[in-house]
């Protein structure tokens, strides 16, 4: 039995007892084919063979919901190029060890024994791999067989490249060899609060690992990022980075675009998700006046996997890990007697019966005069018909992350400060958006961020910035993630409730009512004349 399926099968027996003691915009895109430029070898020298990269990322989920691709499908694809006579090499970009149920209990070691199945040449790291901290990632990367690349992360701790991570990636593949980069954006720190690392500007690291790569002789460069690489300037960094040359290949993980885009030389990749293509991505090497080898003939194509069988191996390790898990995850919690939605841009945007229901269970069951709850802990991205019976693994699913709550003491300052920073990137769908119980916020959208909170009720009442309130939070937005930095240091009401898990507490509230009906109730208005334009961003 893989070493994943023991672990999540431990954790399932734990999680049981505890259980048992206190009482989810993806654009799907056709088939898009770039063709490869023409190759011209001067007389008597037979270019270097070709290899393909297979490329795929943002596939946290194991068991994917009606209709999406699933891994097992991504998998087939791989097993059907393998087949063919150019040598194939599985690059994974990452975001993938989390969120999904069954990583709340093994931190994605599952995801670990399935991809050593597929055996990627190597792993990008995503910020999503930091969903359990930096020491689980560690762990995680000494059960791969494959290397995991994190260029851009330093370890503060020690002041070095955190173990088992590497920096970069050279590889020799007969006749030419292919340098590997692996970035991720800097807002982990804060949007996954790890405090341990240090996070270098993704084009100021691709340039130099680049420039590192080629003097140790690196034939072709590909640079991967877990999200698109943005500034302030609108000045389009990534586009730059393959136009003059400092990589002949960009891939950008976004679940939002699937694009194939030649610019100068190279190729600008933009894929990613679980509803998408993959990436078939030919490289060639090109022969350059003086004979020698440098950059890419580089083309590729986008595979759709809505027609594709899912490969049977693949799909025993996952069915395996289905039936181990059902007789716990299908077990019902409750009934909501009203229509649930959980889109991505919709809990990060507005009020929502979900989010109310989360809220609400958080209050309830902590014992608290008020709760917020972020948008971004809510990951299903479903719809729930009216009379649904809501089980464990919904639960699990739409909160996957190990988010423990608890109960704080918070004054009212604090409480706008948050409210404010919740609705500051309302325009991108940031994760930061808050839900609330037992309040009323009136905001204004169009407003600058940092002024937008209009007024605030709480309990019926006018918020008192000096009053202190017993407010429940979960840990991750307690101690300052996703620049809850008013939040830190909030003493804490009580250490027991800080063991409860989010989806745990959520459970408990449903359970204890038998059924719920969540709506929306105008706890947040905005005043706002139109509703702010989204642009939708992943984190």
């Amino acid at each position: 039995m893989p070493q994943g399926i023991k672990t999540a099968i431990r954790s399932l027996t734990t999680a049981a007892v505890a259980l048992l003691m206190p009482v989810l915009t993806a654009t799907a895109a056709t088939a898009q084919t770039v063709p490869p430029a023409p190759l011209s070898a001067p007389a008597g020298k037979t270019a270097p063979q070709a290899v393909k990269l297979f490329y795929l990322s943002n596939m946290p989920e194991i068991f994917p919901a009606q209709g999406e691709p699933g891994l097992a499908r991504a998998a087939a694809v791989l097993a059907d190029l393998r087949r063919g006579p150019v040598p194939v090499h599985f690059i994974h970009g990452g975001d993938s060890l989390a969120p999904s149920a069954l990583a709340a209990f093994d931190y994605g070691a599952h995801m670990i024994d399935l991809l050593n199945a597929m055996e990627p040449t190597a792993m990008a790291i995503g910020k999503r791999e930091y969903s359990f901290g930096l020491d689980e990632l560690i762990l995680r990367s000494a059960e791969a067989n494959f290397p995991m690349i994190a260029s851009n992360v330093t370890d503060t701790r020690f002041g070095r490249q955190p173990e088992g991570l590497k920096e970069s990636l050279l590889l020799d593949l007969g006749g030419f060899t292919l340098g590997l980069i692996g970035t991720v954006n800097p807002s982990l720190t804060y949007k996954y609060n790890v405090p341990t690392v240090r996070v270098e500007s993704v084009t100021e690291a691709i340039r130099r690992r680049a420039a590192d790569l080629r003097r140790r002789g690196a034939t072709i460069v590909v640079a991967l990022t877990e999200s698109r690489i943005e500034t302030d300037r609108d000045d389009h960094p990534d586009e730059a980075l393959v136009r003059d040359g400092s990589v002949d290949m960009l891939i950008e993980a976004v679940s939002d675009e699937n694009s194939i885009t030649p610019l100068g030389e190279g190729l600008l990749v933009r894929n990613g998700g679980d509803t998408g293509p993959v990436a078939v991505l030919t490289l060639q090497p090109r022969r350059r006046a003086d004979r020698t080898l440098r950059g890419c003939l580089c083309s590729g194509e986008l595979v759709p996997l809505d027609t594709v069988k899912p490969d049977p191996e693949i799909q025993r390790l996952i069915t395996s890990y289905t039936g181990r898990l059902s007789s716990l995850l299908d077990t019902p919690v409750g009934v909501s007697s009203t229509p649930l939605e959980t889109g991505r841009d919709i809990v990060r945007s507005r009020e929502t019966a979900f989010g109310n229901l989360v809220a609400d269970g958080m209050r309830h069951v902590l014992g608290a005069e008020v709760a917020i709850a972020n948008g971004g802990s809510i990951r299903g991205n479903r719809q729930y018909p009216a009379g649904v019976t809501l089980t464990r693994r919904h639960i699990q699913a739409e909160l996957p992350f190990r988010e423990h709550v608890g109960l704080y003491a918070v004054t009212g300052a604090q409480i706008l400060g948050a409210l404010e920073n919740g609705l500051s990137q309302l325009e991108d769908r940031s994760g930061r958006f808050l839900h609330v119980s037992n309040m009323v916020v009136r905001f204004n959208s169009a407003a600058p961020a940092g002024q937008r909170v209009v007024s605030v009720e709480v309990m019926g009442k006018p918020l008192d910035p000096q009053r202190s309130y017993k407010v429940a939070i979960t840990r991750f937005v307690a101690e300052g993630g996703d620049q809850f930095s008013m939040l830190a240091g909030a003493p804490r009401l009580s250490h027991d409730v800080n063991r409860r898990l989010q989806w745990e507490v959520l459970s408990e509230y449903i359970s204890s009512r038998g059924t719920v009906a969540p709506a929306v109730e105008g706890r947040l208005i905005d005043l706002a004349p139109a509703p702010a334009k989204a642009t939708t961003t992943k984190d």
